[in-house]
């Protein structure tokens, strides 16, 4: 449990009664940035849904760290009909890696870890 000094608080440039909420965004945002927690980890911390902490991520150009795992989840999810699945069917999956390069504009940046 983090303590923070009234005086703190009362001297930060928020509303005290949004501080908390502030201080956890930017707390996950930034332990995530550093590797230190995972998505779910940070989220939870941020008190925020997996699809909103996203969001928060991507205000802050923090780069979402992408893991094969995720990728088969992800994979799992998704119709056989989905261009992801024929990449992968045909081994051409690196192909993600050119679309995290920023030569494609997504909402929020992503590296794949393969």
């Amino acid at each position: 449990m983090i303590r923070i000094p009234k005086d703190v608080v009362e001297g930060a440039r928020v509303p005290e009664d949004e501080f908390e909420r502030i201080a956890r965004v930017e707390l996950a945002t930034a332990l995530y940035a550093r590797g230190i927690l995972s998505i779910g980890q940070a989220r939870r911390l941020a008190g925020l849904t997996k699809w909103e902490f996203l969001e928060e991520l991507a205000k802050r150009s923090v780069e979402r760290h992408y893991t094969r795992e995720e990728l088969e989840d992800d994979l799992a999810l998704v119709s056989d009909s989905s261009p992801l699945i024929h990449l992968s069917r045909i081994g051409r999956l690196g192909l993600l890696r050119e679309l995290s390069s920023g030569k494609y504009w997504f909402p929020t940046r992503f590296t794949v870890r393969l």
